[in-house]
């Protein structure tokens, strides 16, 4: 009898096998999923704000196919928006994103752009060049006079801050055509927009 079935008492015929429950993975939000990718590219300046902008005018477009946006107007970074754009655009064709996901998109890139801030950009500088002297050292004989002092023109400047991002009122309002469509905004609801959006005025 080997050591392990004198530790277990040896062996024994037929114990059954207990089945253990298949665990279940979950759910795969695709829509997170988007919006965590854009968001790390737009914190690290892979993609700018008028990425975003075209990446909102593509959502909207799959959404109510008002008008395909023109890369010609933005100034947008090819490689990563066009490949997110063209993503975007066959999960919703195989539909693996419906109404509601493009309702999602729309308000949660609309979240980034006025939420997010972008990491500085730093500006590498040219390497610096050896400066030749070309004067030559005067000796304590020949020395007369010292250069007067000239008062330096250097002040500080006050930084002026970062004006806030500005919205475009149309997204907001096909957002809410797209939330309205997909059933996420009741009639009571849209009615206490309006009544919230009167106090603002």
């Amino acid at each position: 009898m080997s050591k392990l079935n004198a530790l277990t008492g040896g062996y024994k015929e037929g114990s059954e096998r207990t089945s253990i429950p298949e665990s279940i993975p979950p759910k795969r939000n695709l829509v997170f999923e988007i919006l965590s990718q854009i968001k790390e590219y737009y914190i690290g300046n892979s993609i700018g704000d008028d990425d975003m902008l075209f990446l909102i005018d593509c959502v909207r477009y799959l959404g109510d196919n008002v008008h395909k946006p023109q890369t010609d107007i933005y100034n947008i970074n090819p490689q990563p928006t066009e490949r997110l754009s063209t993503f975007i655009e066959n999960n919703y064709k195989t539909k693996k994103l419906d109404l509601n996901g493009l309702g999602e998109l729309t308000q949660g890139l609309n979240n980034i752009l006025l939420n997010t801030s972008q990491k500085k950009k730093i500006k590498s500088s040219p390497p610096k060049e050896e400066s030749k002297s070309n004067f030559n050292l005067k000796t304590l004989s020949n020395y007369r006079e010292g250069s007067p002092r000239t008062k330096s023109d250097n002040q500080y400047k006050p930084t002026k801050g970062t004006p806030p991002k500005q919205i475009d009122p149309t997204y907001i309002v096909d957002s809410l055509k797209t939330f309205k469509a997909g059933g996420n905004l009741t009639e009571d609801s849209i009615k206490k927009i309006i009544s919230e959006l009167n106090k603002l005025v």
